[in-house]
């Protein structure tokens, strides 16, 4: 049974994580799609760029992007509490940048709309 990444990472704890997401409905991320015929290796440019520009505002480091045709994995080292030192915005803003699961939602939801 699936797991929520919500429930999968311990917003306190610096860790290493591996993360796999598919497309929807097993779309075509990037190469060519046989269904189409469609080249669509231009994909992992926005890819990339997408995520090199969300990486910085969120508590993770990139160790390793792999994009496959429909589906990538990632490799982000976690550290919710490297974020800021101003306590009144602390807990907002782990809640928030420091959410795997925010960065996930961004870097997946900039590419569909682009595609």
């Amino acid at each position: 049974m699936f797991t929520p990444r919500k429930f999968q990472i311990d917003p306190e704890t610096p860790l290493l994580y591996h993360f796999a997401s598919r497309c929807v409905r097993h779309s075509f991320l990037s190469g060519l799609d046989p269904d189409t015929g469609e080249d669509l290796g231009h994909r992992q440019q926005w890819f990339i760029e997408r995520l090199n520009f969300l990486v910085q505002y969120f508590a993770v480091d990139l160790y390793v992007l792999r994009i496959m045709h429909n589906h990538f994995h990632l490799a982000l080292f976690h550290d919710p509490k490297a974020l800021l030192t101003e306590q009144e915005r602390l807990t907002h803003v782990r809640r928030e940048l420091g959410s795997v699961s925010t960065l996930m939602k961004f870097l997946k939801q900039g590419i569909a709309r682009r595609a």
